[in-house]
């Protein structure tokens, strides 16, 4: 059986001629027909490449190396957040949205301003809040607990709605 044209028999390794060689400029430095003005120029251009080459492997090396071996951690737990015993929250994320309600804010501005120009809920909120105070603003405008808790159907929940 015929191997391969690109095989060859494993003693005949050590004996490879440079048209064999697939390094460019190689064949030119190593073929004596040429210039010698051009092999000198591409034999010192492969020395160059050959040697930046190993410069970088020998640094790769060196930084591979000179990293830590081995490393220790400690975990330290945090004691000092204490969680409630008991979290209040609503039922999910769409309803928080909704206990913003628009209207609320208009009924606010009409018991502040009267029945002067509404101009929308964003800058209705920004003056409502600048006059009344931020806290005072959300609670009147938003949050109430009583009918949150209410909402959500506890059998305890009439012990905490006023």
């Amino acid at each position: 059986m015929e191997p391969a044209g690109l095989s060859r028999p494993v003693g005949t390794f050590g004996r490879v001629s440079p048209s064999e060689i697939e390094v460019s400029g190689l064949k030119v430095v190593l073929v004596r027909g040429s210039k010698l003005a051009r092999r000198v120029i591409w034999a010192f251009i492969l020395v160059v490449c050959f040697g930046l080459m190993l410069a970088q492997c020998l640094d790769r090396l060196f930084t591979f190396f000179s990293g830590p071996i081995a490393v220790t951690i400690q975990v330290t737990r945090n004691e000092s957040l204490i969680f409630p015993a008991v979290t209040i929250c609503s039922k999910n994320i769409d309803e928080a949205v909704d206990q913003f309600d628009g209207n609320r804010v208009e009924d606010l501005w009409r018991r502040e301003f009267g029945a002067s120009k509404y101009h929308g809920i964003w800058e209705a909120t920004r003056i409502l809040s600048e006059k009344l105070g931020g806290a005072e603003f959300w609670r009147l405008a938003t949050y109430n607990i009583s009918s949150i808790i209410a909402s959500v159907g506890l059998p305890l929940a009439k012990y905490f709605v006023d």
